[in-house]
């Protein structure tokens, strides 16, 4: 997967494209950058990740994941219901 340069400077640590979409890449000034990261497949077991610099937080459910970056200051209430209504638009899409 391809990021503009711009983006991919401000990646930090790894992830599995085969078995996430991202969702939204925040650029942060200490961390580097916030992703936020939603499983291809949805089971039982799945979960969401935020990827904080170089460390990962999983979640449950995907507003258990917002909610925590709201918490921490990531995002703001109003880039939390954007996210929401793309979540809802990825999972009725496939």
């Amino acid at each position: 997967m391809k990021f503009p340069r711009k983006l991919a400077k401000c990646l930090v640590g790894q992830i599995d494209f085969s078995t996430f979409y991202v969702l939204d890449v925040i650029p942060h000034k200490v961390h580097g950058s916030v992703v936020f990261l939603l499983p291809k497949m949805l089971t039982l077991h799945s979960y969401y990740g935020m990827s904080v610099g170089e460390n990962c937080h999983w979640y449950g459910t995907v507003e258990q994941m917002l909610d925590s970056a709201v918490q921490r200051k990531y995002i703001g209430k109003v880039k939390r219901a954007v996210l929401l209504l793309r979540v809802r638009r990825i999972n009725k899409n496939h």
